[in-house]
């Protein structure tokens, strides 16, 4: 299919100086969709940086056309999206042009064995998800009693509540032991977490369980770390080994996990989309483009697809990579743009 037709007007990223809007080019009386085709060496995102390449087989007036994401301008960063139905390259030289221009901080969305990458992007002291985190309150514990999944009576509990722009989730943690050789995460980490969710998150959960035990009909021998139940609004965050190297939990890792399950709830809460012939094909689109999933993890389920692009999302909009998450994922991407939009960055907003 090739890759879309870079147009004036079009969302393009600068590397030096963030998002922006490609300006207006006038390309004599060739018209694409009705805007004026990009060429090499036309003016990119109104920062000064020209494209510096372009196609080698589609030429607009004597000069390479250019495409959306692959061809770069001059102060790095390049188109986002481009032409919806005006495409240009083969898939193979499409492909063989990816993995030279995939930036090295973006590589991990490249290779996702699994959805956390070791690079910078997901350490969460840097600019990774905790970027996207609103400010909280997290309250101080109070008594409770609770029935745990699989378990014939209630048990002495300690709840908390914490607030993100006006969501109240309500957090339940056990006074009894975790299993052996394993911890919980502490509240204010799960809180922290929280305060990555989006609105439609907020909106459908209320209460996050630190449980003992595993949900019902899990395989003994394949425990989940987290899990959603939509239908009773609440997400469950399972005991596991410790990692941090002090006893816990990374805080990164909670952070991963509860994106993921946030992207489960949310995608109840926009039509069960997960489920639906959309996602189906926008799926379907972008394997063909890439050859490969989201991540192995997604793989098992247009559910869990979903909940791991939601990550993806998470971890590159308005973040250099997201060039490569939309080269990668366009059809997913275009999705998810429209479901969050205007959700991340959500850092600043008030309790």
């Amino acid at each position: 299919m090739g890759l879309p037709h870079a147009r004036s007007e079009d969302a393009c990223l600068c590397t030096n100086h963030g998002p922006g809007a490609a300006p207006r080019a006038e390309a004599g009386t060739v018209r694409v969709n009705g805007r004026s085709p990009l060429r090499h060496g036309d003016a990119v995102c109104g920062c000064g940086g020209l494209a510096v390449r372009g196609s080698t087989s589609v030429f607009v007036e004597n000069r390479k056309a250019q495409r959306a994401v692959v061809d770069p301008h001059s102060h790095g960063g390049a188109v986002l999206a481009g032409s919806t139905n005006v495409f240009l390259g083969s898939p193979v030289d499409d492909a063989a042009l990816w993995a030279k221009t995939t930036p090295g901080e973006c590589a991990f969305l490249e290779k996702w064995d699994s959805v956390k990458p070791s690079d910078p992007l997901y350490d969460p002291t840097a600019k990774g998800l905790a970027r996207l985190r609103a400010r909280y309150t997290l309250s101080e514990p109070t008594p409770g009693r609770y029935q745990f999944d699989r378990r014939v009576a209630d048990e002495p509990v300690s709840e908390y509540e914490v607030n993100v722009r006006g969501h109240r989730v309500t957090i339940v943690e056990p006074l009894h032991p975790p299993p052996a050789g394993e911890v919980y995460p502490t509240p204010d980490q799960i809180a922290a977490a929280i305060a990555l969710w989006p609105d439609s998150a907020l909106d459908n959960v209320d209460t996050v369980v630190l449980s003992p035990t595993q949900p019902k009909g899990q395989p003994p021998n394949d425990p989940a770390l987290a899990w959603t139940e939509p239908g009773a609004r609440r997400v469950s965050y399972g005991a596991r080994a410790p990692n941090d190297g002090q006893g816990g939990i990374k805080t990164g890792d909670v952070d991963w996990a509860m994106v993921h399950e946030g992207g489960h709830v949310s995608a109840s809460a926009h039509g069960d989309i997960s489920g639906g012939s959309a996602w189906a094909d926008a799926v379907a689109a972008d394997r063909a483009l890439s050859k490969r999933g989201v991540s192995l993890y997604g793989d098992k389920s247009a559910k869990e697809d979903y909940a791991e692009s939601v990550l993806m999302y998470a971890l590159t909009v308005n973040t250099p990579c997201e060039g490569t998450a939309r080269r990668l994922f366009p059809n997913r991407y275009a999705i998810l743009e429209r479901d969050f939009a205007g959700c991340y960055p959500t850092h600043g907003a008030s309790a």
